[in-house]
């Protein structure tokens, strides 16, 4: 089951259907019925944006320069947006993961926080690089992370022992999960399932301006939130209905994927 909806501070996007549709929330937690009065429950969780901000945002310019800047050309660049406009629907059982990989300063894990800035530490969960080992216990995620729908774990290549599978497609079936490393990753075990699950998006080598604050690009693409969250319901959209959910074909995605899964025959 899929949910198309994000919830904001005054109403909700309800992207189910052909289009975006933006509707403001009734009242708020009622006493008791009234003839011609709409109540809803409002969900805990929110994101800190209101309906006008997302109606009137333009193009995130700065948001979309920042990701060609760090892919090699326009395929992988649109292979990474269509990757991103999972987010929004991370809450329905994507069954999609993510590797960044590439050397440092390529802005793997810049990518990631503005990530974590736009959804914010309610929808993303940022997970230690020993997460998918098999050290990791399974009732600490159930405690604290399996409902959270957006998990990225940076570094993944400093667990030295193999990814455990089994975990990995467990996650993978409810979150959606963004993975960075400068090496090729390994599993325990490898199938079809994992094949198709993971989305390995390469990295350039060596990222557009290396002396660039990390924070104040943050900062500056803070204004552009809206228009992010925005673009990436349309991207999905055109992703699900146009695409059918699948991935364009990329010589150089698919080689960095073909070497990962080669090192784990």
């Amino acid at each position: 089951m899929l949910i198309e909806k994000l919830y904001l501070q005054d109403g909700f996007i309800d992207f189910s259907g052909s289009e975006m549709n933006l509707f403001k929330y009734g009242k708020e937690n009622p006493n008791k019925q009234r003839k011609g009065v709409t109540y809803v429950y409002l969900p805990e969780k929110r994101l800190p944006y209101r309906l006008d901000e997302i109606l009137y945002a333009e193009e995130p310019h700065k948001f979309l320069e920042c990701l060609k800047s760090v892919t090699e050309n326009e395929e992988v660049f649109n292979i990474l947006l269509l990757f991103l406009s999972l987010t929004v629907q991370a809450a329905g059982y994507p069954k999609r993961a993510g590797l960044f990989i590439g050397e440092g300063n390529t802005g793997k894990t810049t990518i990631c926080n503005i990530i974590a800035s736009v959804f914010t530490q309610d929808l993303v969960s940022q997970q230690p690089y020993f997460f998918f080992n098999n050290k990791y216990t399974k009732g600490e995620y159930d405690k604290k992370t399996k409902k959270i729908p957006i998990i990225i774990i940076n570094d993944v290549f400093k667990c030295e022992k193999p990814l455990n599978s089994a975990f990995f497609k467990k996650v993978t079936a409810e979150q959606l999960v963004i993975m960075t490393s400068i090496y090729k990753i390994k599993f325990d075990s490898i199938d079809k399932a994992i094949e198709n699950r993971l989305v390995v998006i390469p990295f350039k080598s060596q990222f557009k301006d290396k002396v660039i604050s990390q924070m104040k690009l943050l900062s500056d693409l803070k204004p552009e939130h809206p228009a992010i969250i925005k673009h990436l319901v349309k991207t999905y959209i055109y992703f699900r209905d146009t695409l059918h959910s699948q991935f364009p074909i990329s010589q150089i995605c698919e080689n960095a994927k073909s070497e990962i899964f080669g090192g784990n025959e």
